[in-house]
């Protein structure tokens, strides 16, 4: 059959097929603005949670550093976390 559009954008150049390509990837902070309402709601509260979680306990009590490191965990994750579709 014929070739989906990423299937074409994946071997192409320009703008139209790097778009393509980016709306069919993960969430990233890139490519936000390309998902759905819903998802993009899920993401603002998903990394809101995530900073303030790194800001309340990345330090302990002594001021060192716990080995929490939320802000890497949700780059990680993210991308995982949040889908197009919703259940």
């Amino acid at each position: 059959g014929e070739p989906t559009p990423l299937q074409r954008a994946a071997s192409g150049e320009g703008e139209a097929a790097a778009l393509i390509r980016r709306a069919a990837a993960p969430w990233s902070p890139a490519s936000h603005s390309l998902f759905p309402a819903a998802a993009r709601a899920r993401a603002a509260l998903l990394v809101r949670s995530i900073y303030e979680i790194h800001e309340r306990y990345h330090l302990d009590s002594a001021g060192a550093t716990n080995g929490i490191a939320a802000l890497d965990f949700g780059h990680c994750v993210l991308g995982f976390a949040i889908a197009r579709e919703t259940e």
